[in-house]
């Protein structure tokens, strides 16, 4: 137990909130911290990408289109040849930069959720961007939110009727799951930020791995495709052949999702030898993450607001592990034990900062309201943190706070305005736990 503590504490800036690790069926490790309990929400990031990727395997059989049908056919004005599988296995051929730490104005996911992308709607920045040269959809990859979110307006146009599309993630995933509070927050276009933004409490997240422990099924009952569940445990045909400079050499890239197989077509073992071979695991930003093993019956969910990048996840596994083998779970077979000599150790790849224009300066003020208006909004109002905790929590990322202030808007919702000393001001509304909250100006 001591060193599990230990990899979910240190160094500085880790902040865990909360660690549940099952093993066949019995929670045998929790730890809530910094205010957080099993019914607190909190925040998805990177891991609302598997979400979605559900959704529309779900969606192929109910609406009878294909995986395998180009985007433009869902999206005319589109640009490009891609398919909806390129798009989730992060091979759309959008050159999309993918860069968080500091204050990255240049960074296209920074521009798609707090700049032009408030603005335009999260999709329609996406389809302003230019494709990759030198490489095709479905040949490379490159890890992309700007992807994730093409996914969420291609099902709103599959489905086509709005009142639908606004339920379909509660009616498909969370009610089926039993899970009773759980937001997703939406664009300026009203479609949802699947890249990012889902709010559940730990012991909800810990349900999406047991539906991918148990291969989709729930209850007897099929949730996710059988189609889907394959491809969910086999590595993209692009991360075969090239990841692109910038986004890790390492990923062993499904869809959406990583899985912990090796990446034989460039001869790479798997990247965490103290998981299980068939492990399937959500990555999110700050530190956000599930895995789930069918094989070793294995769920470990681990949900923080780390500063910058100093959670060890490797460190963690092997605690993990560690844990498991002290206790009767049985034998826990992993990666580890079946290390083949012909594949080589991945390297560990640097994220791609995007190109930096004098003009980008100027969008700093900017940035820093935004993110503080929108982050600020959703920790307070969806969350229910407290003011302090929440200006703590935006501020791990801020070199200078702005100013916060909250009112009443109308029919019980709530708007957060951000301002420096002088100058322009940003907002927030809250609408609701259902869709959280988003940027209005």
């Amino acid at each position: 137990m001591a060193q599990i503590k230990e990899a979910i504490t240190e160094p500085q800036g880790v902040n865990t909130d909360a660690v549940i690790i099952e093993k066949d069926g019995k929670i045998i490790y929790q730890y809530y911290n910094r205010g957080y309990t099993p019914s607190t929400p909190h925040l998805s990031w990177s891991m609302a990408k598997t979400i979605t990727g559900f959704l529309i395997g779900q969606a192929s059989l109910e609406y009878k289109f294909s995986i395998e049908d180009k985007v433009s056919k869902f999206i005319p004005d589109f640009k490009g040849s891609a398919r909806i599988i390129d798009v989730l296995q992060m091979s759309s051929g959008i050159n999309f930069s993918e860069d968080y730490f500091g204050l990255p104005v240049s960074s296209d996911v920074v521009k798609m959720l707090y700049l032009d992308g408030a603005r335009l709607g999260a999709t329609e920045y996406v389809k302003t961007l230019p494709r990759r040269e030198n490489v095709k959809p479905g040949d490379h990859f490159f890890y992309s939110s700007g992807d994730a979110n093409l996914l969420m307006e291609i099902l709103k146009k599959v489905i086509n009727n709005d009142q639908v599309y606004e339920n379909y993630p509660w009616e498909k995933i969370f009610k089926p799951l039993g899970i009773e509070h759980a937001t997703f927050e939406r664009d300026r276009n009203n479609i949802f930020i699947g890249s990012s933004y889902i709010y559940m409490s730990a012991p909800d997240y810990l349900k999406i791995g047991q539906l991918i422990m148990n291969n989709g099924l729930w209850n007897g009952k099929q949730i996710i495709p059988e189609f889907y569940i394959k491809l969910l445990h086999t590595v993209a045909p692009g991360v075969d052949k090239i990841a692109v400079g910038g986004t890790s050499s390492a990923r062993a890239y499904s869809m959406q999702a990583t899985t912990n197989l090796p990446i034989l077509g460039r001869g790479l073992e798997p990247e965490y030898e103290d998981l299980p071979l068939d492990a399937i695991l959500l990555l999110g930003h700050q530190g956000q993450l599930i895995v789930a093993s069918p094989s070793q019956k294995l769920v470990i969910v681990r949900l923080a607001m780390d500063k910058g990048a100093k959670f060890k996840k490797k460190t963690f596994f092997s605690a993990v592990k560690d844990l498991i083998n002290s206790t009767d779970a049985g034998a826990y077979t992993t990666a580890g034990d079946h290390k083949n000599p012909a594949l080589k150790s991945p390297k560990p790849s640097e994220g791609l900062t995007g190109k930096l224009h004098i003009m980008d300066l100027f969008k700093v003020p900017l940035l820093i309201r935004s993110y503080a208006a929108k982050e600020y909004c959703s920790c307070r109002f969806v969350v229910g943190r407290s003011h302090e905790d929440c200006y703590d929590d935006v501020a791990l990322t801020m070199p200078i706070m702005p100013q916060i202030h909250v009112t009443d808007g109308e029919n019980g919702t709530k708007k957060i305005t951000t301002t420096f000393f002088i100058g322009d001001e940003n907002t927030t509304e809250f609408t609701g736990e259902k869709f959280g909250c988003r940027l209005v100006n």
